[in-house]
C-alpha cells in the first residue's frame, strides 16, 4: 500500500470513529435527557400523589379526630357491642367455662369480713386483636327502655359482709331465674360521705363487663350516662378496654394500643385489670357463703320518754316457736337478725317488769330486703298508768284538708295488728273525728269507708302524745300502687318522691305538705316491670343547711303502701337516726323490700334543694 493510500485510510477511519464519538455522544445525551426527564415526571407524579395521599390522610384523621371527640363527647350510651366476625374461629364459639373457686379461707364467719387482699384470679396474657362481646350487659338492663329490663324479673337476693374492719358492703345479686346463673351482682360500699357502687356483669360465671361510680345518696341512673365514671370491658380474663370519666370529659384505653402508651399508664391499667378482676371473682364466689338476713332494730321507751333497758324482747313464728331473744340497752334500744323467708311471718313481744307488755304483729323477713325498723314501743305502767282522751282525727290522703266522715273504725291492742281482737269501735263524725279514753300504750286503728281502701294506721297514746291524724286512701286500681306519707312535727316540711328504673320516672307528691297538712302521697301507675325506689327528704334541713338533724327521724314519719288488694306494708321512720333522706323501701319484681337507708349529705344544686 501506497503512503499516501495509508495517510487517505486513517483519516477515513478518523473521520468514522470522530462521526461514531459525535452519534454517540448524541444518543447518550438523548438516553441522559429522556431518563432525567423520565425521573423528574416519575416524581413529580409520585409527589403529586403522595402530596394527595398526605391530604386525604390529613382528612381522615381529622374526621377520625372528629368522631372520637364525638365518642368521647358522648361516652359509652351504652357498653359498645363489637360485632362477631363473619366466621369466627371455632374456639371462639365455645362457652368458656364458669369460674368456681374455693374462697372459704377469704370470709371470717363470725364477722363476716371479705379478705380482698388475697389473689384468687389472673389475668390472661393480653393479645391486641381481642374484642369486648356485650354478651349480658345490653341483654339484662335494656337502657333504651329500663321499664322492661328482663334484670327487673331476675331472683333477687340481698347479703351484708364488711370489709377493712368496720366498712359496710352490701350485695345486690340477680339471678336469671332459666339457667340459675348469677348474671349480674352489685355491691355497694359505704365510704364516709359517699357510697361506691360497682356493677358486675357475668356471662356463664365469667366477668364480661363492669361498671363503677359514686354517689352521696344512693340513687337509680341512667347505666349509659356520665354517671358511671369509670367501665371495664373484659374478654376472657382479659381487660381489652377501660373507659374513665371526668368532669364531662373521657378518656379511653384500649388493649390494642398498649406500645403507645407511658409505662405508669400501663402500670395503671394493669393494677386495674388485675384489681377488678379478683374481685369479681370473690364477690361471684363468696356470695354463696354469706347468709341472707335482715336486721331488726328499734326502741322501748315508756309512756314518759324514757329509754327502758333490759326489756326482754322475744320474736316468735306464727307457730309459737322463739326465734329470737334479747334485751335492750340503756337507752332502750335493742337489735336482732332474721333469716330471710317469704314464707315466714312473726311477731315482737316486749315486756319490762310490771309494765304492760306489747305484741309487734306481721314482721316479716323478705328476700332481698336490707333492714326493718321497728317503730318505737311504748310501754305504760300497769298500775299507775294514764288514761287519756284521745282525739283521732282520719283524713283523706290525695287531700289532707278533708275529712272522712262517718267511717268506721276499730281498735285494737299492740301495733301492725291488723285481725286480732277488737277491743274498741265507733264511727267517725261529720269532720272524720271521733274521741276515745285510752291507757297509755300502742294500738292499732283500722278505718273502712266505701269508695277507700281499709286504712290501718298506729296509734301511740302517751303524756304528750293525746291527738293523732290517719290517712285513707281512695280505691286502688289494678297494676298501680299508691304510696303515703304523713308526720307529726310541725313546722317540718318533708318531700315524697318515687324513683323508676334507670331514674327514668321521678314522681312527686303533688299536694306539697306543711304546716297542718302534714300528708304526701304519690300514685304509680302502669307498673308493668318496672322496679321503683321511694324517697323521703327534710327540705327543711337540706336548704336550711343542717345535713345532720335529727328532725326528720323524730318526726314519727309513716309510710304507707296500698294497691288493689289493700294494704301491702307500713314503714316507721328509723329513730334516732340523723341525716335528711331517707330511702324507706324499692318495689323490685312485685315485692315490696324495706331498705330503710338513711343519708345525711345533700349537695348544693341536687333534686332535694328543690320542690321539682
Amino acid at each position: 500500500m501506497s503512503e499516501e493510500s495509508g495517510k487517505k485510510r486513517k483519516k477515513d477511519q478518523f473521520s468514522v470513529t470522530v462521526v461514531g464519538i459525535v452519534i454517540y455522544s448524541i444518543v447518550l445525551i438523548g438516553i441522559v435527557a429522556g431518563t432525567y426527564l423520565g425521573i423528574k415526571t416519575f416524581y413529580k407524579n409520585h409527589q403529586k400523589k403522595l402530596e394527595e395521599a398526605v391530604a386525604q390522610t390529613e382528612e381522615e384523621m381529622e374526621n377520625r379526630l372528629k368522631e372520637q371527640a364525638q365518642a368521647i363527647t358522648e361516652v359509652a350510651e351504652e357498653p359498645e357491642v363489637t360485632e362477631e366476625p363473619e366466621e369466627p374461629a371455632e374456639e371462639e364459639q365455645e362457652a368458656l367455662p364458669e369460674k368456681l373457686l374455693d374462697v372459704t379461707e377469704l370470709i371470717d364467719p363470725e364477722t363476716m369480713e371479705i379478705d380482698y387482699s388475697q389473689t384468687v384470679a389472673e389475668p390472661e396474657k393480653r393479645d391486641p386483636k381481642l374484642v369486648w362481646k356485650d354478651t349480658v350487659f345490653s341483654k339484662l338492663e335494656n337502657v333504651k327502655d329500663p321499664a322492661n329490663a328482663p334484670v327487673n324479673l331476675y331472683d333477687f337476693s340481698r347479703k351484708n359482709a364488711v370489709v377493712n374492719g368496720d366498712k359496710k358492703l352490701e350485695f345486690m345479686i340477680y339471678t336469671n331465674p332459666e339457667t340459675e346463673k348469677t348474671e349480674k351482682i352489685t355491691t355497694k360500699e359505704y365510704c364516709g360521705d359517699d357510697v361506691e357502687i360497682l356493677n358486675y356483669y357475668y356471662d356463664n360465671g365469667r366477668i364480661n363487663y363492669v361498671s363503677q361510680y359514686r354517689q352521696t345518696v344512693d340513687l337509680p341512673i341512667d347505666q349509659s350516662t356520665r354517671n358511671v365514671q369509670s367501665r371495664y370491658y373484659y374478654s376472657g380474663d382479659t381487660l381489652v378496654r377501660y373507659i374513665y370519666c371526668e368532669a364531662e370529659h373521657a378518656t379511653e384505653y384500649n388493649v390494642a394500643e398498649m406500645d403507645k402508651y407511658s409505662e405508669g399508664t400501663v402500670g395503671q391499667y394493669d393494677y386495674l385489670e388485675a384489681s377488678i378482676l379478683n374481685k369479681a371473682y370473690i364477690n361471684y364466689n363468696v356470695i354463696k357463703l354469706l347468709p341472707e338476713i335482715e336486721k331488726v332494730d328499734g326502741y322501748v321507751m315508756d309512756e314518759f320518754n324514757s329509754g327502758l333497758s333490759e326489756a326482754v324482747i322475744t320474736v316468735k313464728d306464727a307457730e309459737g316457736n322463739e326465734i329470737v331473744s334479747t334485751q335492750s340497752d340503756g337507752d332502750g334500744h335493742y337489735n336482732f337478725e332474721l333469716e330471710a323467708d317469704n314464707s315466714k311471718v312473726y311477731t315482737i313481744h316486749v315486756e319490762k317488769g310490771t309494765l304492760d307488755s306489747v305484741d309487734v304483729y306481721n314482721i316479716r323477713a323478705v328476700k332481698g330486703s336490707s333492714y326493718y325498723a321497728v317503730e318505737p314501743i311504748y310501754m305504760a305502767y300497769t298500775e299507775t298508768g294514764a288514761v287519756y282522751n284521745v282525739q283521732i282525727l282520719v283524713r283523706d290522703a290525695a287531700n289532707a284538708i278533708n275529712g272522712l266522715p262517718e267511717a268506721t273504725i276499730r281498735l285494737r291492742a299492740g301495733i301492725n295488728n291488723y285481725e286480732g281482737d277488737v277491743i274498741a269501735t265507733g264511727s267517725l263524725d261529720a269532720t272524720g273525728a271521733i274521741s276515745a279514753p285510752l291507757k297509755a300504750g300502742c294500738y292499732t286503728a283500722e278505718v273502712q269507708k266505701g269508695g277507700y281502701e281499709t286504712c290501718f294506721f298506729t296509734i301511740i297514746v302517751k303524756a304528750d302524745h293525746q291527738a293523732v291524724l290517719g290517712y285513707a286512701v281512695a280505691d286502688v286500681g289494678e297494676n298501680e300502687v299508691v304510696t303515703t306519707l304523713s308526720w307529726d312535727s310541725t313546722p317540718l316540711d318533708l318531700d315524697l318522691r318515687m324513683f323508676s328504673s334507670g331514674g327514668k320516672r321521678v314522681n312527686r307528691s303533688g299536694l306539697d305538705s306543711v304546716g297542718s297538712t302534714m300528708a304526701e302521697m304519690i300514685r304509680t301507675t302502669q307498673l308493668g316491670s318496672d322496679t321503683f325506689e321511694c324517697f323521703v327528704s327534710d327540705y327543711s334541713n337540706c336548704t336550711g343547711g343542717d345535713p345532720y338533724a335529727y328532725s326528720m327521724s323524730g318526726s314519727n314519719a309513716y309510710i304507707s303502701i296500698y294497691s288493689a288488694d289493700g294494704l301491702q306494708a307500713m314503714f316507721h321512720v328509723p329513730a334516732a337516726h340523723m341525716g335528711v333522706v331517707w330511702k324507706p323501701f324499692e318495689i323490685r319484681n312485685a315485692k315490696i323490700l324495706p331498705l330503710n337507708e338513711y343519708y345525711y349529705h345533700a349537695e348544693d344544686g341536687s333534686i332535694w334543694m328543690n320542690k321539682q
